[in-house]
């Protein structure tokens, strides 16, 4: 088997589709012993949805069952929810998803929490800390923050 080097978002992707797969077979195996999953599908809007305003994302979401979503921040999506959102539209925000069947289930920061350098560390966990507010403020359970590299000096481990 050759082996390739693959970017995080091929990887991210291939990951998607075996696991899709798997749970088509896993759903189709059930359904066939009269079994029903209550397991539901979710959106990140990392890429999918990352043009949707929160009315688009509510409907696009509820029209593909997708009944959960995780909402990237920080990249200025076109939902708009990021920190410099006002409490006025964080309330609006919250009310269009709990008037619909589509959940937040929180949100996903660009901000990383693997620096060395201490100051930037702690910076880091103050702009999270806005994101914790953000998150409750519109409904969401938590951040999804990233240890994204390995620095040179530290181990791996």
């Amino acid at each position: 088997m050759l082996l390739t080097r693959q970017t995080r978002r091929q990887f991210l992707s291939r990951s998607a589709q075996i696991g899709g797969g798997w749970l088509a077979l896993q759903s189709a195996t059930a359904a066939a012993a009269g079994r029903v999953s209550k397991m539901r599908f979710g959106l990140m809007t990392y890429q999918w949805g990352i043009d949707w305003d929160v009315p688009t994302l509510i409907a696009s979401c509820a029209t593909a069952k997708a009944y959960a979503v995780e909402l990237r921040t920080s990249a200025h999506y076109a939902h708009g929810v990021e920190l410099s959102l006002p409490e006025a539209q964080r309330r609006e925000v919250k009310k269009r998803f709990a008037d619909s069947p589509v959940q937040v289930i929180g949100l996903a920061s660009a901000e990383r929490f693997d620096s060395p350098d201490a100051d930037r560390l702690n910076q880091a966990i103050e702009i999270v800390k806005g994101h914790v507010k953000l998150s409750q403020d519109v409904g969401g359970k938590g951040v999804r923050v990233v240890p994204n590299d390995y620095h040179p000096g530290i181990p791996k481990e």
